[in-house]
């Protein structure tokens, strides 16, 4: 959760910095910032996720990298827990990708006859 606060906290702070300077694309950018740190936390859900499904890797069920840790409560680890949260980042991920297309696409055609 508190990997989420951050994302949204930095992706907040560069859409004021760029909106200031008038930049034309400062809603793609900070969109685009938020889907790199989301795909860049779908592949440390995806790395936990399947190191759960090793048996015998680790001494019972464990997180595998600091990003993943951030995801998840100190208790009631589970490998469908772990599934569950890389599928709902996954989803996440293809929402902002979508939406920063779409953003661009707007942006890059405002005012132009189709």
């Amino acid at each position: 959760m508190g990997f989420v606060v951050v994302v949204v906290f930095i992706s907040a702070l560069i859409l004021m910095c760029l909106k200031r300077r008038k930049d034309r694309y400062y809603l793609v950018k900070a969109i685009t910032f938020a889907l790199i740190a989301s795909v860049i936390a779908n592949i440390s859900l995806y790395h936990n996720y399947t190191q759960s499904l090793v048996p015998g890797l680790y001494d019972g069920i464990s997180i595998s990298n600091v990003v993943a840790y951030r995801f998840f409560p100190d208790h009631s680890w589970s490998t469908e827990l772990f599934k569950r949260r890389y599928n709902q980042s996954i989803v996440v991920s293809v929402i902002l990708l979508i939406f920063s297309i779409g953003l661009y696409l707007m942006e890059r055609f405002k005012g132009k006859k189709i």
